[in-house]
């Protein structure tokens, strides 16, 4: 990570694999997008739950990624070759960080998307709104890169008021995809206690301890 905060610098050849590696996770987005289009019919209507959130998964990365390969190929590998005496390093860390903060919910939503078939294999539950899953999932897409660098970038004077101010709005709005999946996940389960006999307010949730 400290490899891309200038002024510290990295060698050329570290910071030109590392460009290597975010080309070959866009080259998997590709395969991807191709591999869930079959008879060219709607991505979000043709493919199951778990492919939808793969598909979203990778075009999250996608997107960010586009940060940190800008801050490698027109700051970081020209200044490692010599080719030009310096660079902006507010600016190199504002990339980064455009990169690095849509990470948290790259590494987040597998988490969410295990509890579906958790629900269903463990516990006899299936997804009771597959609809509101499948929105959340591009609602962390959108919101999550619209984000950008924000949480890292706030006390910089990179983005200044308005920036920092939207920014910060938007990172929180996350909070909302969050509270669509907790509620998909606990209503999912309690209808599907109470298709197994559960009653009453809370006595639904003693039937999986039975």
């Amino acid at each position: 990570m400290f490899t891309f905060y200038p002024p510290l610098q990295a060698h050329w050849a570290s910071t030109s694999g590392s460009r290597w590696f975010v080309v070959g996770t866009w080259l998997v987005t590709l395969n991807l997008v191709w591999t869930y289009r079959p008879g060219g019919r709607s991505i979000q209507a043709s493919a199951p739950l778990g492919g939808v959130h793969d598909l979203d998964h990778l075009a999250m990365w996608s997107i960010a990624s586009l940060g940190l390969a800008a801050e490698m190929l027109l700051m970081l590998i020209p200044w490692s070759l010599g080719w030009q005496r310096g660079t902006d390093p507010l600016l190199a860390r504002t990339l980064f960080w455009f990169t690095g903060h849509p990470i948290v919910y790259f590494w987040l939503l597998p988490t969410y998307v295990s509890w579906y078939p958790w629900c269903h294999g463990r516990r006899g539950a299936n997804c009771l709104a597959t609809l509101m899953a499948r929105g959340s999932f591009i609602l962390f897409l959108l919101l999550s890169n619209t984000g950008g660098p924000a949480p890292s970038s706030l006390r910089t004077p990179a983005l200044g008021r308005a920036g920092s101010f939207t920014h910060a709005f938007l990172t929180f709005a996350v909070f909302f995809p969050s509270l669509l999946t907790f509620f998909n996940v606990v209503a999912s389960l309690e209808s599907g206690a109470r298709a197994r006999g559960g009653r009453g307010l809370l006595a639904w949730f003693a039937s999986y301890l039975e």
